[in-house]
């Protein structure tokens, strides 16, 4: 008979718990429509405490809904509630992906926004830990496909704003060191039309000369020519790339190339000069064939330099004092 009560009591305790379970829920619920945020969260939390819950699809929107809410209230936005909101969002994915698609979608867009904000301001406060933790939870929900189900004008919207944590993890991960890290996110970057930059090329060849990866920094500042062919910097890139290969030849092709669209850049015309004067002059002592017709073009080259920076002591010195 004892075993009986003994059973009796189980059962009715855990339907107390139980009821108890419901009641927090559903307290939550009607205390978050009726605009009573602190009373919602409450419950929530509540309810929470109660392992059951801690995987119901339910529970864990209801507390995404209700965290997310009072995200944007004075009292609780400093406590980044957001990131709360998405470790329930996460869990809800993980156990049911089709649970309430449309609603899980939105307010994963919101953490991301959240997210990314907090991101750039660690960014920009040279924070760049702090930064990259930020951005590696948006750029997680950035991969999740959350366009999927909205109208093609706010898919691309989405799909535009949903790009900018990339190349700000880009940077944050360079500017730490952390180059394995980096490279392929910024791969990302500059074969993302929305997103790209000269600068993410930049920042790529760098990259990648840092861990000696010459072939893939050669290809990375040809793409990064055709995608930029005005861009300074990166055709200053391609120039170096050549002359620390020793190859005069398409070093004076780089430059004439960059002289022509850039008819006023006396540097140009002072490099051009010296490269011819190398090149006709070598330290071998051998000299070409096209030696009078490479001193010719240095001259001129180093005429266009003077003409156009006279008061250069550099252009002028070594224009007279070369071989004229």
């Amino acid at each position: 008979m004892k075993k009986i009560v003994l059973i009796f009591a189980a059962i009715s305790l855990a339907i107390n718990v139980m009821a108890q379970v419901d009641s927090n829920l559903t307290g939550a619920t009607t205390a978050l429509e009726n605009k009573n945020y602190d009373q919602a969260k409450q419950y929530i939390d509540n309810a929470m405490a109660n392992p059951d819950n801690q995987v119901k699809p339910k529970a864990l929107l209801l507390k995404a809904e209700i965290y997310l809410t009072l995200q944007y209230s004075d009292q609780y936005k400093a406590g980044k509630l957001y990131m709360e909101a998405a470790q329930a969002l996460f869990k809800l994915k993980e156990l049911r992906p089709a649970y309430s698609k449309n609603s899980v979608d939105a307010f994963l867009r919101v953490c991301l926004g959240f997210y990314y904000n907090d991101g750039a301001i660690a960014y920009n406060d040279k924070k760049l830990t702090e930064a990259s933790y930020y951005l590696e939870f948006a750029v997680k929900i950035r991969n999740m496909n959350l366009a999927e189900l909205l109208p093609a004008n706010d898919k691309a919207r989405f799909d535009s704003i949903a790009a900018l944590p990339l190349p700000t993890l880009a940077y944050s991960y360079y500017y730490q060191g952390r180059y394995d890290d980096a490279i392929p996110l910024l791969y990302n970057v500059v074969h993302n039309p929305i997103i790209t930059t000269s600068y993410a090329y930049t920042v790529l060849i760098d990259a990648l000369q840092r861990q000696n990866r010459m072939q893939e920094k050669l290809a990375a500042i040809q793409d990064g020519r055709k995608a930029f062919p005005d861009d300074k910097t990166i055709r200053d890139l391609e120039l170096n790339y050549y002359i620390s290969l020793g190859n005069d030849d398409e070093v004076l092709k780089k430059l004439e190339e960059a002289a022509a669209k850039d008819l006023g850049n006396a540097t140009i015309q002072f490099y051009i000069a010296t490269t011819c004067m190398q090149m006709a002059m070598p330290p071998n002592g051998k000299k070409p064939a096209n030696r009078d017709e490479l001193i010719a073009k240095a001259e001129n080259a180093y005429s266009t330099a003077v003409r156009l920076a006279p008061d250069s002591a550099v252009y002028n010195y070594n224009f007279g004092g070369d071989v004229f």
